[in-house]
């Protein structure tokens, strides 16, 4: 074998190496790119496992802090079954009604609850305004808890005709105490309170605290213990309207729906003027004043998430976002919307963005000089005690 024979042969051997070499990297990077690949479908397994939180057969408690009946007990009530249809890994939800305590009973025991994504509370803004006066009974802060979707809400408040009521002049010819009113407690009811001393009639009403809810101060109504209500619209279309076609009462005014440019709108589906609107007709004039800037905070505000349901902030992230991907499902379900007007009193719900931009008009009219005007009449001319 000569130099070049050998030199050849050494080539061709260098050559096979060579291509050994680089079939086996290749074969290595095919190799790697099927495991990544595999690793991959792997982290997304276990991404898909994390998020799924909720097992068949798990039970979510939904505290109702209200007594059975009224509109907040219905609107939960209806919420419930559609948000466990689309809650992933399809828990059951099971609404369980803790009156008492103007709301207080109830929401003090979802707050003492472990935040383990298994407890919601059904909320109003009565919940609300008792933490954010101050009451000492009120042992939660609804800062700590994120809503997972709200229904924005209008009420109506009508009169008997037993009161010998007609036109709107009449209210301002009523006597002192001549309307027997029912609340809870005046700062459960602090709402009411304000439209009427807004309206400058609250000397006419006779209040009588100790009523359990809308549904007991409805019944009340009915059976001629008094003489004027205040209810949410979904009970003004489902309860109310056949004693407005029987005659029994008449429907005064909506709370109406809190604009940006701070003025209360119509809500399309109440045929009835609003509170601004009715103001102006009994007195010529518009509102103003610290009464105004009030009732602007505690009905206009909180009113744009009427019915909301709570999670504790601390709850497991996982559960949190169950739940609001199944509110987001629920808030476009034909069959849901089909029957909200009748349950809900709208079929406007909010979920996502929406919610969180009602949540911060919510916080921006959060102000500490109106609500320490609001503890001084509570103070003053209710006989509230104990406000921080």
């Amino acid at each position: 074998m000569n130099l070049i024979e050998g030199a050849e042969i050494m080539r061709s051997k260098k050559c096979c190496i060579l291509l050994t070499s680089i079939l086996m990297v290749f074969a290595t990077g095919c190799g790697s790119e099927g495991s990544e690949g595999s690793t991959d479908d792997s982290a997304e397994s276990i991404d898909e496992e994390a998020s799924e939180f909720y097992e068949n057969g798990d039970v979510i408690e939904l505290v109702i802090p209200f007594s059975t009946g009224g509109g907040s007990d219905t609107a939960n009530r209806y919420m419930a079954p559609f948000i466990e249809e689309y809650t992933e890994g399809s828990p059951s939800i099971q609404p369980v009604n803790i009156p008492g305590g103007s709301s207080m009973t109830g929401s003090n025991d979802f707050a003492m609850r472990e935040p383990d994504g298994y407890s919601l509370l059904g909320a109003n803004p009565a919940v609300v305004i008792q933490d954010l006066i101050g009451r000492p009974e009120a042992e939660y802060d609804v800062t700590d808890m994120d809503v997972i979707m709200s229904v924005p809400g209008v009420s109506v408040v009508a009169i008997s005709t037993a009161t010998g009521y007609e036109e709107p002049e009449d209210l301002l010819a009523f006597g002192d105490e001549d309307i027997p009113y029912g609340l809870a407690d005046p700062i459960a009811d602090l709402r009411h309170i304000l439209a009427f001393e807004l309206l400058d009639i609250a000397d006419k009403m006779d209040f009588v605290s100790g009523y359990d809810g809308g549904g007991a101060t409805l019944m009340a109504l009915e059976q001629g213990e008094l003489g004027l209500t205040l209810q949410g619209n979904n009970t003004y279309f489902n309860d109310m309207m056949p004693m407005v076609e029987e005659g029994t009462i008449i429907p005064l005014f909506q709370t109406g729906i809190l604009n940006e440019e701070g003025d209360f709108e119509r809500d399309p589906e109440v045929d009835l003027p609003t509170i601004q609107e009715f103001y102006e007709e009994l007195h010529g004039e518009e509102p103003s004043g610290e009464l105004w800037e009030s009732y602007k905070l505690f009905q206009g505000s909180l009113g744009q998430m009427s019915r909301r349901v709570y999670i504790p902030n601390d709850a497991p992230e996982e559960a949190t976002r169950a739940l609001k991907d199944a509110a987001e499902d629920v808030a476009e379900d034909p069959e849901f919307l089909e029957g909200a007007e009748d349950a809900l009193g709208t079929t406007n719900v909010l979920v996502g963005e929406e919610l969180e931009a009602a949540y911060e008009r919510e916080q921006d009219y959060i102000d500490p000089e109106t609500i320490d005007f609001v503890k001084n009449l509570l103070t003053e001319e209710y006989d509230v005690e104990g406000l921080d």
